[in-house]
C-alpha cells in the first residue's frame, strides 16, 4: 500500500509530505513542519503542531522575550522575521546538552517521547538562522545557526 503524500486534517488543513516532513501553513502565512514519516503525524505531533498554530503570535512574543533575554549585551539581536513553525522530536543527546541542564523535567519528558516546538527567525543581514525550542509552550533552549 502506498502511503498518502497528502493528508487533509480538520484542524491543520493540508499537510503535504516533502521529505522528511509534513508541511502546512499557518493563517499568517508561515509554514508550519511536522516531523513525521510517510504515514503521516502521530496523535501528539498534530496535536502540537494544532496549538502551535492556534498560539503562533502568543508563542512568537515568548520566543523574542526569549531571545533578548538570552542574548549578550555586546550583540543584540537585530532585526528577526519569524520565517517557519516546526513540531518534532529533537535528537537525545542535543536535548541532553542543550535542554536537560536548565529545564530537567521538559528534557525528560521530550526524551519519553514529546514533541518539542521550534519557531525559526532569519535575521537581518545575516545568512543564518536563530530557533527557539518550545516544551509546553514554553521557551526551553535557542539555537543558532
Amino acid at each position: 500500500m502506498n502511503a498518502p503524500l497528502e493528508i487533509r486534517d480538520p484542524s491543520l488543513g493540508i499537510l503535504r509530505f516533502d521529505r522528511l516532513a509534513w508541511r502546512g501553513d499557518t493563517r499568517s502565512g508561515v509554514p508550519i513542519f511536522v516531523e513525521a514519516g510517510k504515514d503521516g503525524p502521530d496523535a501528539s505531533l498534530r496535536q502540537a503542531a494544532v496549538t502551535t498554530i492556534q498560539r503562533l503570535p502568543e508563542l512568537e512574543s515568548r520566543a523574542r522575550a526569549f531571545l533578548e533575554r538570552t542574548a549578550p549585551p555586546e550583540r543584540p539581536w537585530p532585526h528577526l522575521t519569524l520565517v517557519a513553525a516546526e513540531v518534532f522530536r529533537p535528537h537525545a543527546d542535543w536535548v541532553r546538552r542543550e535542554v536537560a541542564p536548565s529545564h530537567p523535567a521538559a528534557a525528560q519528558a521530550i526524551l519519553g517521547g514529546a514533541p518539542a516546538v521550534s519557531l525559526e527567525f532569519a535575521i537581518a543581514g545575516e545568512r543564518d538562522v536563530v530557533d527557539v525550542v518550545f516544551f509546553e509552550n514554553e521557551p526551553v533552549a535557542g539555537e543558532y545557526h
